[in-house]
């Protein structure tokens, strides 16, 4: 550290100010020199204690679930589970249902195989705030898929609305257009992903003919996916026949995969689906599971076999 020398005095960068030369206000600087060291080591000796009880208290932390039963913290060994549950499942179950207490029931029946659960318009329209509000209590993320379409305007401030449920995914359409996209994901909250809709799952070839989009499914999913990026969005969302290429064109993005339907299933009105583990092996960030799971005798059981494919 350097000195700057003024005059007859010289000033360090601690502001201490000591007039040079031999003088009586040497002494009691040097006085209080060494009773600010060992105020010092005081609060370094304070500091390592503070390390120490850390330390201590993050290899409490480290402890494999079945320690906790003979520690006194057994009740946290179930919830540390299920936190590595939903670090790893990338199931989330579509509830679409305008019951709420149906709702509440399945989710509750399949929490444990799930990773978390989608709530569509036709829950939302029925049981709105309220209803997003008592479902988040199941303790599973919210996949919040509204597929919001309109001006930017109406569309950023729809976003801003949804800000106290804080879902942990929303759905945009990505054929609003540049603008609608950039200020969905600006207005929506910091832990919320916003992903686009690309082509739904339902349409082939010949009904995007019918709307006018000449090319196939592919090639369309391919060019929004490259909008949804450039707005600025978490990621997509498209059918398993495309999010192989999409994975290669966007490597980090969030690519969400519906319409899954277990081998030898029904596809109902899906006209693209693939199996669970396809999608997966794809580049499927998370898949959305419906009816395969909802409708089934035993919605746990069918749960369980679908994530025994994974």
């Amino acid at each position: 550290m350097g000195r700057h020398r003024f005059g007859n005095a010289i000033t360090r960068p601690d502001n201490l100010r000591i007039l040079a030369g031999p003088c009586p206000h040497v002494a009691m600087v040097q006085g209080n020199q060494v009773a600010d060291e060992a105020e010092a080591k005081q609060r370094r000796a304070r500091a390592g204690q503070c390390r120490s009880r850390s330390t201590r208290a993050r290899n409490t932390r480290a402890r494999q679930p079945g320690e906790y039963r003979t520690t006194g913290f057994q009740h946290l060994a179930p919830i540390l589970d299920r936190a590595r549950h939903l670090m790893t499942s990338p199931i989330y179950v579509a509830i679409d249902t305008p019951d709420l207490t149906r709702a509440q029931e399945l989710a509750q029946r399949v929490r444990n195989h799930v990773g978390g659960i989608k709530l569509g318009l036709e829950f939302f329209c029925a049981n709105g705030h309220h209803g997003i509000h008592e479902m988040a209590k199941v303790g599973l993320p919210i996949f919040l898929d509204l597929k919001l379409h309109d001006i930017p305007n109406t569309v950023a401030k729809a976003v801003q609305a949804l800000h106290v449920l804080e879902p942990a995914i929303l759905t945009v359409h990505a054929a609003g257009g540049r603008a609608m996209l950039e200020d969905a994901k600006a207005a929506a909250g910091a832990n919320t992903k916003v992903v686009a809709v690309t082509v739904l799952t339902s349409l082939d070839a010949s009904d995007l003919n019918e709307t006018g989009v000449q090319r196939g499914a592919a090639a369309q999913v391919e060019r929004l996916a490259d909008l949804a990026q450039d707005a600025g969005l978490d990621g997509i969302v498209c059918s398993g026949e495309e999010v192989g290429a999409i994975r290669k064109r966007w490597n980090d993005g969030f690519l969400v995969v519906p319409g899954v339907r277990p081998a030898g299933g029904r596809k109902g009105d899906q006209k693209r689906a693939v199996t669970p583990r396809a999608a997966i092996d794809a580049g499927a960030s998370i898949i959305v599971i419906g009816r395969p799971i909802s409708q089934a005798a035993d919605p746990d059981m069918a749960a369980r076999e679908i994530e025994a494919t994974l």
